[in-house]
């Protein structure tokens, strides 16, 4: 109760144009934070949703969501480094080693699962698909050269990208998914 406490204070300070505004709690079958609708609907189904009336995430949109000033899935109070959880908070293959093997969360715990969500846009992929394969491990393959970025992009695309944008968003992901917590740069470097 405390740590919802903690994130529900800080959920209700938040004014950005990037996140979504507090709209209300529910304590029904457990505490939930309640945000607006996207008339737009979420990320995931935009990009992973199939070729429904949408059709697929072009480029451009996937590159203004890489260079969107994310909100922090978790504040931590000032005075404090890192949270050392005692049961799993968090979704499988967006969270870093560090988490599963020790439960320590800080900024460096988001920062890491941004740069899955960087290599879902660049690749079309799920952080983790229908088989329990990892979106990371698949693309570890990928990174020793420069040229094998394009070897990830997602099909979809068609080729309808920029190349300079595609290079400068899957850097940026293998800064973030490091799996080394330290060396991983912290989100205002990011931007």
């Amino acid at each position: 109760m405390e740590s919802f406490l903690s994130e529900l204070g800080h959920a209700v300070n938040v004014r950005h144009p990037n996140v979504a505004r507090l709209v209300g709690v529910g304590l029904e079958g457990g505490e939930h934070l309640v945000f607006p609708f996207s008339r737009l609907g979420c990320l995931s189904r935009r990009l992973h949703g199939g070729s429904g009336e949408e059709g697929t995430m072009p480029w451009e949109a996937r590159y203004k969501v890489a260079i969107c000033d994310f909100g922090l899935a978790k504040w931590l109070p000032a005075k404090l480094t890192h949270y050392q959880v005692t049961t799993f908070e968090g979704t499988f293959g967006y969270v870093p080693p560090e988490y599963t093997t020790h439960g320590i969360f800080n900024e460096k715990t988001d920062v890491f699962a941004f740069g899955v969500v960087l290599l879902e846009l660049l690749t079309g992929r799920r952080a983790i698909d229908g088989k329990n394969h990892s979106l990371i491990a698949w693309v570890r393959s990928f990174l020793s050269s420069k040229d094998e970025v394009l070897k990830m992009v997602d099909p979809a695309l068609g080729g309808r990208y920029d190349v300079e944008q595609l290079r400068r968003v899957m850097h940026a992901a293998q800064l973030c998914i490091h799996t080394s917590p330290a060396q991983r740069p912290r989100m205002s470097q990011l931007a």
